[in-house]
């Protein structure tokens, strides 16, 4: 049985969802935080996809317009994580791959932190 709304259970899956593009781009690099080079073009079109797919999902939340409304999980739980993410991923798509570790690091930072708070306010809420 679970205490998170189907709205949570929604976000809580697109949280992580979020979460594994970053581990997969980070997963790329080697353990001296290099990228090789044979997997340059893989690197930045998932960077690329992960940027435009936050940036769409910010405005999205953003627009006061949005139709329907955000709903009360949405508020508490996504809107202001993928806020911080989108504005952490300041690295442009066209620079070195090295400097975009430090902005996925805070992304995955923000996003990971959203989601275990999740899961920490689930466990306690079935105490």
């Amino acid at each position: 049985m679970t205490v998170l709304t189907p709205d949570e259970q929604v976000l809580l899956y697109r949280l992580e969802d979020w979460h594994a593009k970053i581990e997969q781009i980070l997963g790329i690099f080697d353990e001296r935080r290099v990228l090789p080079r044979s997997r340059l073009d893989e690197a930045r079109r998932l960077y690329t996809a992960l940027k435009r797919g936050l940036e769409k999902e910010y405005h999205g939340l953003s627009n006061s317009r949005r139709d329907p409304p955000l709903n009360a999980a949405e508020r508490r739980w996504y809107q202001r994580t993928i806020h911080q993410a989108f504005v952490h991923l300041r690295a442009k798509t066209n620079s070195a791959p090295e400097r975009w570790l430090d902005s996925l690091g805070e992304a995955r930072m923000d996003i990971g932190r959203a989601v275990f708070d999740m899961k920490e306010y689930e466990r306690k809420s079935r105490q």
